[in-house]
């Protein structure tokens, strides 16, 4: 489940910071929809086709620097492809990326230490630490929630509003990857998929439902925090 609460609340205390780049702050506010899309952006290729596939989600993995990579080269090229295109939207939507990995610099650490290695080579261990992280990220969001006066959106009507921005959005990433890359790929369509998967897993596991069933087949119960 991406931790939707938390990225949000940092994007939005950017668009509200008095320091804010005014040009970015205009951007982020001229297209909200698509900058909260994009704070969820970096984690959107891990939701394509449910995460059967493996070369895409590679290639976000790639995106998180997990094979030593630089992330911000990737973000360099998508934000000076949206502006060379004057594409506002997907401007708007790389800013929001950038405050995602802002975000993950800060807490990824932390949810490290406390999770375990995310890309441990031990196909086992990965999943387990996989269930941890993403239920502490889910626990993070819970408490933020209930700790601070949190904003939430509903990732529906998000993708709704910003439906039209997609192919231009999924185009400018796809050529920032290969520029950031020759190992690794996602066609602007796949990046509007996994956009649109995103936000359907998103809202299939707030269902209360789903939920319940999720728990009653053992499904989210892999592995406790210490």
């Amino acid at each position: 489940m991406p931790a939707e609460i938390v990225h949000w609340e940092i994007l939005n205390s950017i668009c509200s910071a008095e320091n804010t780049n005014p040009n970015a702050k205009k951007i982020l506010l001229e297209f909200p929809e698509c900058a909260a899309l994009g704070a969820l952006g970096h984690d959107a290729p891990y939701f394509f086709n449910a995460g059967t596939s493996a070369a895409t989600s590679k290639s976000c993995s790639f995106l998180h620097g997990a094979f030593g990579d630089d992330p911000l080269v990737f973000l360099y090229h998508a934000l000076t492809i949206a502006k060379e295109k004057k594409l506002k939207p997907a401007e708007a939507f790389v800013l929001g990326m950038i405050t995602h990995y802002a975000a993950d610099s800060c807490f990824h650490p932390l949810v490290y230490y406390l999770t375990g290695n995310y890309y441990s080579s031990d196909i086992e261990e990965q999943k387990l630490v996989k269930t941890r992280h993403r239920r502490f990220e889910v626990f993070l969001d819970t408490w933020w929630k209930y700790n601070f006066d949190s904003s939430c959106h509903d990732p529906k009507i998000l993708l709704k509003k910003a439906n039209k921005h997609l192919a231009e959005i999924g185009e400018v990433l796809s050529i920032a990857l290969s520029r950031s890359s020759d190992k690794f790929e996602i066609s602007a369509k796949n990046w509007e998929k996994s956009i649109r998967h995103l936000v359907f897993i998103c809202k299939l596991t707030t269902n209360p439902f789903i939920g319940i069933l999720m728990k009653f087949f053992n499904f989210i119960s892999l592995g406790k925090l210490d």
